[in-house]
């Protein structure tokens, strides 16, 4: 996975290369994509499922963790 400061952008860039790809994918329009993995746009649950799956991360925990709450984990006092 690419680091980068929102992870969710870098995961997209690592799978499919750009927010483009990553829309026809998942059959949404260019901007709503963009407006999501640039975090100009909160999305809802239906839209985390759908790319939870389409990154392949819908199964792996720590990964879909790291990808959509990134901010809320980073913030948690342990």
């Amino acid at each position: 996975m690419i680091v980068t400061e929102n992870p969710l952008r870098g995961a997209v860039a690592a799978k499919y290369g750009s927010c483009e790809a990553f829309s026809k994918a998942l059959k949404w329009s260019g901007r709503k994509t963009r407006d999501i993995v640039t975090g100009r746009q909160t999305p809802n649950a239906k839209d985390i499922t759908q790319m939870a799956h389409a990154l392949d991360v819908w199964e792996d925990p720590a990964a879909f963790m790291a990808i959509f709450f990134a901010k809320t984990v980073h913030n948690v006092d342990i």
